[in-house]
């Protein structure tokens, strides 16, 4: 089988690794979870899809495709230009909010 979208079977990957590494924890440490455990499987569980979902989705010649197609598109480039414009509005009001706090202490 050949690997047409390298960036998301690697993320599938790594997302297996990641679900299995907590399912091993969530075993060996079952006695320390202190009544959560379906919070972890829960989140295991949907790890564990996303993961399937992109390795899936590496295989796939559509896939990348499609995602050529939307990487071109002159929408999704302005509302990636705008939620970055904006994400460093918020980002230096943070800054200079810890950095005025920070002075007065």
């Amino acid at each position: 089988m050949k690997i047409y979208n390298p960036k998301r079977f690697w993320s599938g990957i790594f997302f297996a690794v990641m679900t299995t590494l907590m399912t091993t924890l969530m075993i060996l440490d079952w006695t320390r979870l202190n009544g959560r455990p379906l919070n972890s499987l829960v989140i295991i569980v949907l790890g564990l899809l996303f993961a399937i979902v992109n390795i899936r989705l590496g295989f796939s010649p559509d896939s990348k495709k499609q995602d050529a197609i939307e990487a071109q598109d002159e929408r999704n480039r302005v509302i990636n230009e705008r939620s970055r414009a904006q994400m460093m509005r918020i980002m230096l009001g943070v800054l200079i909010t810890v950095s005025v706090l920070g002075g007065i202490s």
